[in-house]
């Protein structure tokens, strides 16, 4: 198993397209995996490595299958990702796994401070938490870049006690 991200496997004259033309390595691929499928129609403007995926199936045999999963699989998404990853209806099957998990709820709540404040998210953390106090419910949070999820995380430590 080779774990690499798009832009190193689509890297012009990188490591892996040196791999992707030795015969010996090609004969023992079996799969080609895309994670989280859906970036790469919402990420292809601003990572085109994500869009150029498809040169794939041009530069591998047949015989290596490119299996795709995403949780958010609409009919659009579906023909996106076909015509990008250049893939044949008559040899594609698609799955449909319900996605519904009971333990897992989704809250939206509307935010009353500037965004870049994050002061919307200490009631995920109550005031004066304690070590000693039943543990945290668990919680994830989306954010569209990284020094939002940094500065988030800074805020939410701050509501810690100092030995968490």
């Amino acid at each position: 198993a080779i774990i690499i991200s798009p832009e190193q496997m689509m890297k012009p004259g990188g490591d892996f397209e040196h791999l992707l033309k030795d015969q010996l390595f090609i004969s023992h691929l079996i799969s080609i995996v895309i994670d989280e499928a859906h970036c790469l129609t919402e990420w292809g403007d601003f990572r085109p490595e994500y869009r150029e995926l498809g040169w794939l199936r041009y530069v591998l045999p047949p015989s290596v299958s490119v299996l795709v999963t995403l949780v958010t699989l609409t009919k659009s998404t579906i023909t996106d990702i076909t015509r990008l990853l250049h893939m044949h209806k008559d040899k594609t099957l698609v799955i449909h796994r319900s996605s519904n998990r009971p333990n897992i709820k989704i809250s939206v709540r509307e935010n009353k401070y500037p965004l870049n404040t994050y002061t919307d998210l200490a009631f995920l953390i109550p005031a004066g938490f304690k070590v000693s106090d039943p543990p945290l419910p668990k919680f994830l949070i989306f954010f569209d870049d990284i020094p939002d999820s940094i500065n988030a995380t800074f805020l939410l430590c701050k509501h810690l006690p100092p030995e968490l």
